[in-house]
């Protein structure tokens, strides 16, 4: 269960037991994956081999992706996972909506929109070399891209996205 706190900037999980259902989630103290997410709390998750990757947007307008492993610890040399990277670019920056997700052992993929650029997608391999680099996949910046989600098959990305507009849809 990911969440953040706007008034600390933590970004933070609980792990616990499916099988052991005496086990009060509210009594597990929270773990910090990051202490710079940003107050708008845009983030996703997703199962990777037998990790967590996260992507978030941090309180400095950059990208944070890295892993969790199942023991809760954040990505390093140590446990076989790499540290999380920040994506510093200016068209990285997620301050509208950010995703993260994979059907692969061996890459995953980001898409994410902003204020000021537009909808991107981007491809990395486990080590976060880059797989698929930056593509701009829409240029929506006077209408404001709400979400964004995506999945991919062994031949296919799709990248899906909704919008605000003049006849927009109430939630």
């Amino acid at each position: 269960f990911p969440s953040h706190d706007n008034t600390t900037g933590e970004f933070l999980c609980k792990i616990f037991p499916i099988t052991n259902l005496t086990i009060n989630p509210a009594t597990i103290t929270p773990l910090v994956i990051g202490a710079d997410i940003a107050a708008t709390g845009n983030y996703d998750v997703c199962k990777f081999n037998e990790a967590i990757l996260f992507a978030y947007q941090t309180t400095t307008n950059t990208q944070k992706i890295g892993y969790v492993t199942s023991n809760g610890a954040v990505g390093n040399p140590s446990n076989g996972y790499p540290s999380p990277i920040t994506e510093a670019n200016a068209l990285d920056k997620a301050d509208r909506c950010i995703t993260i997700f994979t059907n692969s052992t061996t890459f995953f993929n980001v898409a994410w929109a902003n204020s000021t650029d537009g909808v991107y997608h981007k491809a990395y391999n486990f080590d976060f070399t880059t797989k698929l680099a930056r593509t701009q996949l829409s240029n929506y910046v006077t209408t404001a891209v709400r979400n964004i989600t995506g999945f991919t098959d062994s031949t296919l990305v799709q990248v899906y996205w909704d919008k605000d507009n003049a006849d927009k849809w109430k939630r």
